[in-house]
């Protein structure tokens, strides 16, 4: 029996072709800036501080989470106060400009996962932070 091609398989098998031919980190950078306005523009604009993680799978943003750290020492509250304030938006567009400088000048990232630690200033600038990229390999028997 002949199988068909309909619009979806098609234009998906053209948006994958083209998606996995890409060997630096363009394609990963547009879809993290993306993500990060996206899905996470309140908790930057809002959080004085926070940590963003990212997980790639062949090459693009698979999954996106944002960590929450409760201390478990019992002198401190379990919550940031909601009074704090964030990035202000050219702090966000300062820290997405830094993060595509970092990740244009790394080797490609095909595995693994992306952490963004960052701090704000009272005004909203951005004042310091941290990317850490944790790559995966995975081993299979032959």
């Amino acid at each position: 029996m002949e199988q068909k091609d309909n619009y979806y398989t098609s234009q998906h098998r053209n948006w994958r072709a083209k998606m996995t031919n890409n060997y630096d980190n363009s394609g990963l950078i547009l879809q993290l800036k993306e993500s990060i306005r996206r899905d996470f523009l309140v908790a930057l604009t809002t959080k004085p501080k926070g940590h963003l993680a990212f997980f790639i799978r062949k090459g693009h943003l698979s999954i996106t989470h944002e960590e929450i750290r409760i201390p478990l020492n019992s002198m401190e509250p379990a919550c940031e106060p909601a009074s704090g304030k964030g990035l202000s938006r050219p702090g966000v567009k300062t820290l997405l400009d830094m993060l595509e400088n970092a990740l244009t000048n790394i080797e490609h990232i095909d595995h693994g996962e992306i952490q963004i630690d960052y701090v704000a200033a009272p005004d909203g600038t951005y004042v310091d932070g941290n990317l850490t990229i944790k790559r995966a390999k995975h081993f299979g028997l032959h």
